[in-house]
């Protein structure tokens, strides 16, 4: 498994190119719609990998595992995208998501190499009527990732489509959704512990506004007792499991409560972000408990400050 700390990696969201797109968001009525070149993700080698390790993938993960524009308060409508990608001089092609696209580093010592990503409109909203106009997000969620499959880094796009003039101002729409994985019904708690377990993921956080206010945050807290972990359900036996709690790729593990601030869309007041809470050394304590179901429950709360 590869280390982050032998990579740079960055993403650029890229301004203005003419007038069809503008702070990665788009205005439909000033637009070229086609081979808009909004983001670059730059990679190089801080030293010299074991063999096969300077090879990465890329991966791109959407709402509905659909690439599109949602309307941010009816998500029944939408505008369909295609995405493609041109890694360094290589051909360029078209991707799709959850699906793992080859790149290269590079070499240690050399420039770092670049992988642009341009999108395609494919059909604008109907006309028809009023219901069709308004704010429109896209929720882009990119990957870079090793040869097996472990995340590096992690990046939300922040990209938004006006079906309207961008100054003419819609209702305030705030929305925030949780959806929990079958994997929490199964975490593995191994004894004795061997220093470290994976991290498995338990569940999203969504976010989306198109509000000014630029100050929240999402609070992550154990339930009933200052730490996260596991207890037996049996009231006639005692034991508890610790375990840590972290968002992949963005913060450091936790053993009790802590806050994720959300990514705010800036100057355009439209806002989203999006990711998964995870679980790992799973009985760091090398508690050995009695057999039983153990169950732990997490708040999750959107607070502001």
């Amino acid at each position: 498994m590869a280390n982050p700390s032998w990579y740079d990696i960055t993403f650029t969201e890229l301004p203005t190119t003419g007038p069809s797109l503008f702070n990665n968001s788009i205005d439909v009525w000033n637009a070229n719609l086609t081979n808009m070149n909004f983001a670059k993700i730059s990679t190089g080698l801080k030293i010299v990998p074991p063999a096969g390790y300077e090879n990465l993938k890329i991966r791109f993960l959407t709402s509905g595992s659909v690439f599109r524009f949602i309307k941010t308060n009816d998500p029944t409508k939408w505008v369909d995208v295609a995405i493609r990608l041109k890694h360094e001089n290589l051909a360029l092609q078209k991707v799709l998501p959850s699906t793992d696209y080859p790149i290269v580093a590079g070499a240690f010592g050399s420039p770092l190499t670049v992988t642009n990503l341009y999108m395609d409109v494919v059909a604008l909203p109907p006309n028809s009527g009023q219901s069709y106009r308004g704010d429109y997000y896209f929720p882009l969620e990119i990957q870079i990732i090793d040869n097996d499959g472990f995340v590096l880094d992690i990046k939300t796009l922040q990209m938004t489509m006006f079906f309207r003039t961008p100054d003419v101002p819609v209702v305030p729409v705030t929305t925030f959704t949780l959806e929990r994985y079958p994997a929490a019904d199964a975490i593995t708690t191994p004894y004795p512990y061997l220093g470290t377990t994976p991290m498995t993921p338990v569940g999203k956080v969504s976010f989306q506004s198109n509000e000014e206010y630029n100050k929240y945050r999402v609070r992550i807290s154990p339930v009933g007792q200052p730490l996260f972990q596991f207890s037996n359900t049996n009231p006639n036996r005692v034991g508890t499991i610790p375990y840590l709690v972290a968002v992949p790729g963005r913060t450091t593990s936790y053993n009790n409560t802590f806050e994720v601030r959300l990514d705010y869309k800036g100057v355009i007041g439209s806002w989203y972000d999006e990711f998964d809470i995870g679980v790992s050394n799973v009985n760091y304590s090398n508690s050995k408990n009695t057999t039983g179901l153990y169950v732990s429950t997490l708040l999750i709360e959107l607070i502001s400050l």
